[in-house]
């Protein structure tokens, strides 16, 4: 599994993008906070599972509700919390 974590740090210094390494630094509805560099599985709008997967930061959330950068593909669309299975 290849890694995209450059692509996204190069993707972020290019766009400006201001990502933060916790989730509460950009929401407070959660009791658990989560951070860079978590594990998680990822799960699509289809249901599709797609484990594995490192948490690389988050940004406020967009109206569709996604805050959540993960190594993978699409490193710069933000994912929903409500994909996210933190791995154990």
């Amino acid at each position: 599994m290849a890694s995209h974590k450059n692509d996204f740090l190069e993707w972020v210094e290019k766009q400006n993008v201001e990502v933060f390494s916790k989730l509460s630094e950009v929401t407070t509805e959660f009791k658990e906070d989560i951070v860079a560099g978590q594990t998680c599985t990822f799960k699509n709008d289809y249901g599709v599972v797609f484990p594995g997967k490192t948490i690389m930061g988050f940004c406020k959330p967009t109206s569709r509700g996604r805050c959540v950068y993960l190594d993978y593909d699409c490193y710069w669309l933000p994912a929903k919390l409500s994909n996210i299975i933190l791995d154990k």
